[in-house]
């Protein structure tokens, strides 16, 4: 476990590369530092206006808060678990997540660290802590057991708030740590090749992720189609299917996941005769097999949003027939790329 001090000097390390050619390409007198925070926090954790309040109460030397060549720092708080959370700090091309137990500690932490960068002499200007007192003589003989006695007794004293570096790779999101996180979405996708004619899919989904593994159960519905067979006699043809995409993070950084998919899908289609005389209807079923790729950005606040296409061939093509009209439509390979909207448990 690390102090705040500890960390925001290790932080320091971490970015002086950074910090120092910023500094050298502004031209600017030691000390004179203007910081541009970017805070993106949970509404229950201090704001960004409350982190910068507390730095600049940190800073000694107050001429250092001028005005000059801003230094942006990129702050982003999450929740890992449920008594755990992280920070994220950014500065340039230099990261280091910071996790501890609870939010308010991560602020502080992002506080003092901003200071630093406003006034690199505000943590030497603090007092050292005092030195331990030597230890005491032994006691007397006749005093041993009365010390003894004073000695067993418990003494408890406030735990002081902790702050541990994390050492995961930058980049890992909810479901660290192997707790899971539930996961439903809505969007639409645009279809190629279930039905005659390209068409608008409304897609609803629920699943779970765990870790790297992200596993949904998809819905989708066409509004319906008509398609004509022998002039004006057809078909009004409705599709619909259910999915069950496994899909595995092969990459994760800061916000971003991609995923390769293998998705199996039932489909259904349903059709009325039209323009007959003896209307008739029929259902046809069937499975397919395909694969997927689908780009994950995390919005914050446990919104994200997922972009997907997928690619999917029957394993047995069905031939949709009516009575009257014979072979309506054969369903063949389907491309079906989506936007969907996804909120996280």
């Amino acid at each position: 476990m690390w102090t705040a001090r500890s960390i925001v000097g290790g932080l320091l390390a971490a970015f002086a590369l950074v910090t120092v050619t910023q500094t050298a390409a502004a031209d600017s007198a030691a000390g004179d530092r203007a910081i541009r925070l970017t805070w993106r926090a949970p509404p229950e954790c201090p704001s960004g206006g409350e982190v910068i309040a507390d730095a600049r109460s940190l800073v000694i030397h107050r001429e250092a808060l001028e005005e000059g060549t801003p230094i942006t720092v990129d702050a982003v708080v999450g929740r890992v678990a449920g008594d755990r959370w992280t920070l994220t700090l950014a500065v340039g091309g230099a990261k280091q997540r910071l996790e501890a137990s609870t939010c308010a500690d991560l602020a502080r932490a992002g506080a003092l660290f901003l200071a630093l960068l406003m006034d690199p002499e505000s943590v030497s200007s603090m007092p050292a802590p005092a030195p331990k007192p030597p230890a005491p003589p032994a006691p007397a003989p006749s005093a041993a057991h009365a010390a003894s006695t004073s000695a067993s007794k418990p003494t408890t004293a406030p735990p002081a708030p902790e702050i541990a570096v994390d050492s995961k790779p930058e980049g890992a999101t909810s479901g660290g740590a192997g707790v899971p996180s539930m996961l439903a979405a809505a969007g639409i996708a645009v279809d190629l090749g279930t039905l005659p004619h390209a068409g608008v899919f409304g897609v609803i989904a629920g699943g779970v992720r765990i870790r790297r593994f992200d596993i949904m159960l998809e819905g989708a519905v066409a509004p319906p189609e008509d398609t004509s067979v022998d002039g004006a006699a057809g078909a009004r043809l409705m599709a619909a299917s259910a999915t069950l995409k496994p899909c595995y993070a092969v990459l994760t950084r800061a916000r971003v996941r991609l995923e390769p998919c293998l998705p199996i899908e039932l489909g259904w289609i349903h059709g009325q005769g039209i323009g007959i005389a003896q209307s008739g209807s029929s259902d046809s079923f069937w499975w397919s097999l395909g694969g997927a790729i689908a780009l994950w950005l995390d919005l914050g606040s446990r919104l994200e949003a997922r972009v997907d296409v997928v690619a999917l061939a029957p394993l047995v093509r069905p031939n949709f027939t009516l009575t009257g009209l014979g072979s309506v439509f054969t369903p063949g390979i389907a491309v079906r790329p989506g936007a969907t909207a996804v909120i996280r448990f």
